[in-house]
């Protein structure tokens, strides 16, 4: 006689990320334990809540996941589990924002003021700054004449990165002429 269902250890693996974020693909699976008349075939994972199962293990890509297991003994109990997966494989999208006026031959006339612009569809930004090499990070900087390196980056609440740069040229002084007569 047996009246206890099987236990189900379901499990995720991959790249941890930050925040519980999985940063590569993630494959689920489960282990199905029972003691008395034994587990059957293995576990099914369902990711719709029940409506459609699929044997363990899969494969998971971008997106966040709430999945229930179910597995049955060899007596025909069924036994549930239930394992939350977010993953973001895709480092977030990014883009420096220039506010000034623009001059001729990639000049610019007046101050920049110099931002960064992240976008991540997936877990959403963290952060996204700028600097001068070997200032501090921020989200913003005004830049005065001169020629500039400008470095920017982002991360995306699962840890992905991505970092650019960009020369800025400024030149707010309008020519002198020494002109003298002959």
């Amino acid at each position: 006689m047996d009246t206890t269902p099987p236990v189900i250890t379901p499990s995720l693996s991959g790249t941890s990320g930050s925040n519980g974020w999985i940063t590569t693909t993630g494959i689920v699976s489960a282990l199905v334990e029972d003691a008395t008349s034994g587990a059957g075939a293995g576990a099914e994972v369902s990711l719709d809540g029940g409506s459609s199962w699929q044997g363990a293990p899969i494969s998971l890509s971008d997106g966040s996941y709430s999945m229930t297991f179910r597995a049955f003994d060899l007596a025909g109990n069924e036994g549930r589990a239930s394992l939350n997966a977010s993953i973001d494989t895709v480092e977030p999208d990014l883009s420096l924002v220039l506010k000034g006026t623009r001059g001729s031959n990639g000049w610019y006339v007046s101050d920049v003021e110099v931002s960064a612009d992240a976008v991540d569809a997936v877990s959403g930004v963290d952060y996204a700054e700028v600097r001068v090499p070997g200032g501090a990070w921020s989200p913003q900087k005004t830049l005065s004449d001169g020629v500039h390196d400008v470095e920017a980056r982002a991360a995306d609440l699962a840890g992905n990165t991505k970092s650019i740069s960009e020369v800025i040229r400024i030149d707010t002084k309008a020519p002198v002429s020494q002109f003298t007569s002959h």
